[in-house]
């Protein structure tokens, strides 16, 4: 029997089939949407155009965009397949010359079995800059029983070309004409404005929001957290927000936001969002990160906080009633996943909040995770789950959903994974579970990753025996391959000879 707790990340490199240890990160500082920003055709129109497997069609001439930054894209869409889930991606193409050129595309969003026509939501895995060059908005999906929805009058022309489901081309010319059609597809952007950002209704938050008349200095090498927190509510978290500014007029800083819980006199990390940028000179005004996946919140209480990478970003807060704050000693960017015993940080309070979406049916809100249920999960996860496995060969559920750049969460649950067949994550795809509730359970068989690149799995406990190499096998095959993040596992196994080689081969 082997017990391995990873508490820290470790991120590996093969190349040539040599293991080598690197730093592989993502940025994912994603602003929230707003109620009508966006561009692109939104007709609410009266036809449809069948969804292609292996290919992606595109609007021409297209749609000229605005300076601001993009977030993601929305479809108009149904699923005619009434016992089938199946999977769209949503893209951004320029044109130079006779060549396409890719910009951004989302990651897979499910659209349920039998899903009638509705505004189907994907962001993209980082913001981008648009302009006010001409963008061409396209589509791919897994199978043609997915509908997109398109206004038929006037009709435009559209062109394809031929891939494989979740590969997008950074550049390719001659498309192939796909006759004339137009389907609503937008581009989602901030314009950041300053007003309070909204994600789905505009008090989708919890936390402190006093539109204070003070400020704490931002300080680097320190995360600073309210004390004694605020109670959350049941709902899917997808970022945070916070009334900032910077005093330095020549230099654009940094911050980071984060959510912990308090479990005796420890806390425990939630989520943190990543870099968000306070531009040189910014006066006091919202500015939002998304999580790198979204989070199931409670009633529990939180405690929230943040980093800066300089004393000149300004945190605002309301200076009556003043709350206990307290910090602990970090290097700018790194968010302890456990820490006990802060450091008291004296009165100060600021505004920030969760920003959290009630999933009313409305325009869907940027999620990113597909979430699979075990055939023994409970029934709130099982109601929100875009697929349940049966409890026998799970893996051929869970690969089915993890694609190239698709992000699958595991619910609280046992999965149970046979020797027949294992889990082989795609490139550019993420696996997470909820912490030592999601068990991987192995029955002779192990996670697989070959030839493949940029694959993160954390978060998970994994039992059972495998087949003597790991359970979690990295190859190569003599090809270079690299960016392998591997976290926060508990791996419970038998059959392998070495301590750690019963988690990781």
């Amino acid at each position: 029997m082997r017990k391995i707790l990873l508490r820290t990340k470790l991120v590996i490199s093969f190349i040539v089939a040599i293991l080598s240890i690197i730093i592989f990160s993502i940025p994912f500082a994603v602003p929230a949407l707003a109620a009508n920003d966006n561009f692109g055709n939104n007709g609410n129109g009266e036809g449809y155009a069948g969804g292609a497997t292996g290919a992606i069609f595109f609007n021409q001439p297209g749609f000229t965009g605005t300076t601001s930054t993009g977030i993601g894209m929305s479809v108009l869409a149904s699923n005619a397949d009434g016992s089938n889930a199946h999977n769209i991606q949503l893209g951004l193409y320029t044109l130079s010359g006779s060549s396409f050129i890719l910009v951004a595309n989302t990651n897979s969003i499910s659209i349920p079995a039998g899903a009638t026509k509705q505004w189907f939501t994907g962001n993209f895995p980082v913001s981008i800059n648009l302009t006010s060059t001409t963008y061409y908005l396209g589509f791919e999906a897994d199978n043609n029983n997915v509908m997109f929805y398109y206004d038929s009058n006037p009709k435009e022309s559209s062109y394809y070309s031929a891939v494989t489901f979740g590969t997008w081309p950074s550049l390719f010319s001659s498309p192939t004409s796909g006759g004339s059609l137009e389907w609503d597809i937008i581009v989602k952007y901030s314009t950041n404005s300053g007003s309070t950002p909204i994600i789905t209704a505009a008090n989708d938050n919890f936390g402190n929001n006093g539109n204070g008349e003070g400020y704490a200095g931002g300080a680097t090498g320190a995360i600073f957290f309210n004390q004694p927190g605020f109670t959350g509510t049941t709902s899917t978290g997808i970022g945070m927000s916070v009334l900032a500014s910077n005093a330095d007029g020549s230099n654009a800083h940094n911050i980071q936001l984060g959510l912990y819980t308090l479990s005796g006199s420890s806390f425990i990390l939630v989520a943190n969002t990543n870099s968000i940028s306070i531009p040189a000179g910014a006066t006091k005004q919202w500015f939002t990160g998304n999580f790198p996946v979204s989070i199931n919140l409670t009633s529990t209480t939180y405690y929230l906080g943040f980093e800066a990478d300089n004393n000149n970003v300004r945190f605002y807060y309301d200076s009556n009633p003043e709350e206990s704050s307290y910090y602990s000693a970090v290097t700018f960017g790194t968010w302890p996943s456990l820490f006990s015993s802060p450091t008291s940080g004296g009165s100060l309070e600021w505004d920030i909040i969760v920003k959290y979406s009630t999933n009313s049916g409305s325009t869907p809100i940027i999620t990113g995770a597909t979430i699979i249920a075990a055939s023994n999960s409970d029934s709130s996860w099982k109601s929100q789950a875009t697929a349940i496995c049966s409890g026998t060969n799970d893996q051929n559920t869970i690969n089915k959903y993890l694609t190239a750049g698709n992000t699958v969460e595991l619910a609280p649950g046992t999965f149970n994974i046979s020797g027949s067949g294992y889990i082989n994550p795609a490139s550019n795809s993420h696996l997470y579970g909820q912490g030592n509730a999601t068990v991987i359970n192995l029955q002779s068989s192990m996670i697989y990753i070959s030839n493949k690149n940029n694959v993160e799995i954390d978060n998970f406990k994994i039992t059972g025996t495998t087949v003597g190499v790991g359970a979690v096998f990295i190859g190569s095959n003599g090809a270079a391959v690299s960016g392998f993040n591997i976290h926060d596992i508990l791996c419970t196994i038998t059959g392998d000879q070495t301590d750690f080689s019963s988690l990781l081969q």
